[in-house]
């Protein structure tokens, strides 16, 4: 079902059911921590998005939003610092935690284009954001744009130099590939950066 979430425990024992009457893919995309749950429904508000969130006690708290996105939730990662990274098209958003609640401390476009992307409506078509994920510290984050060259994919990785994210690297497949859509899923831990 699109507009629910079933929480288990560690038993497989269901605990709850969150729900969520105005669907907008509401669970398309989850994320967690040991203080709160995410949970993206990118398609809600005629396409914007939005992230609902959880404290410990499954007790709604928060609704992310914002005004001008389109699919806002479709990605999204936090870390056990509390900060969080979500993914609209072509627009990073990074939130912090002020001990009460998320806010937005600031956001990322997409780097790069190509002709190939651009359709007659001169609208960009690109997938920056498809897929992100902050490191355990805060430091990187990993986004992913898997329309970039033809469909083949880039990951670009963004540092957090003196507060500002500063993009670092763009890692391609050593192999071109046309459609392959390299950065389709990412996971980044203390000893690994996976990328698909």
């Amino acid at each position: 079902n699109n507009n629910t979430v079933h929480v288990f425990d560690m038993n497989l024992n269901s605990i709850t059911i969150i729900s969520y009457d105005e669907g907008g893919e509401f669970g398309k995309t989850l994320t967690s921590n040991n203080d709160f749950l995410f949970v993206g429904a990118p398609s809600h508000n005629n396409f914007r998005g939005s992230i609902l969130c959880y404290d410990k006690d499954l007790t709604h708290i928060q609704t992310l939003t914002y005004t001008d996105a389109i699919n806002f939730g479709r990605s999204i990662s936090v870390n056990y610092l509390n900060m969080l990274v979500v993914g609209g098209l072509n627009y990073i958003y990074e939130y912090v935690y002020d001990g009460t609640l998320f806010y937005q401390k600031q956001f990322l476009f997409l780097p790069e284009f190509t002709q190939y992307e651009i359709g007659d409506s001169g609208y960009v078509s690109e997938n920056f954001g498809y897929q992100v994920k902050i490191s355990a510290s805060g430091q990187y984050i990993y986004v992913s744009n898997i329309f970039l060259e033809n469909r083949s994919g880039v990951v670009y990785v963004y540092e957090n130099l003196f507060n500002q994210r500063i993009q670092i690297q763009k890692i391609k497949n050593n192999t071109f590939i046309q459609n392959e859509q390299f950065g389709n899923k990412i996971i980044a831990n203390n000893d690994f950066l996976l990328i698909a």
